[in-house]
């Protein structure tokens, strides 16, 4: 079942944020601009994520993530650390020891949290979609498909695109 804009009167989802043919807003009832106009309205929703209410317009699965993206951002912190120390440790060509492997632990984490910034909900029904119902299963892939899709948008965010 669809509403329709009150703005161009298309039909729209019911759980839509905004008027894709028109960029109406619902919640505010303004218009959005388009980027590079120089406007000012709704400047800070223009980026696709969370705040722009993205996760509100995306296909989900019949199951919550949240335990699955978590996972994930753990997951792609520990993979940043060992990125991190790995190379240090040859070219050092010996154990950094237990200080080096929590610093590169606590800035895996600091490049986790830019990457999940501002999309932990994209993420969730994203991967939502792939969960299988079963617990034990979905923990085995879906952990790793977060991760994956987490740096996609971390590369799409930081190129611009």
């Amino acid at each position: 079942m669809s509403a329709h804009c009150p703005s161009c009167g298309r039909p729209t989802p019911e759980t839509a944020a905004w008027c894709i043919h028109c960029r109406y807003d619902f919640a505010t009832g303004m218009t959005r601009e388009a980027p590079g106009s120089g406007a000012q309205t709704m400047q800070a929703s223009m980026d696709p994520g969370d705040a722009a209410g993205e996760h509100l317009n995306m296909h989900r699965g019949n199951y919550s993530a949240w335990v699955y993206v978590v996972l994930g951002f753990c997951l792609n912190a520990l993979v940043w650390g060992v990125l991190i120390i790995v190379p240090l440790e040859m070219i050092r060509r010996q154990p950094m020891g237990e200080a080096a492997f929590l610093f590169a632990l606590v800035v895996g984490a600091g490049i986790s949290v830019v990457t999940y910034w501002d999309r932990w909900r994209c993420n969730e029904a994203f991967t939502s979609r792939y969960l299988s119902g079963i617990v034990n299963i979905s923990l085995l892939y879906a952990p790793i498909l977060s991760c994956l899709y987490a740096n996609y948008r971390g590369v799409k965010k930081f190129l611009k695109q």
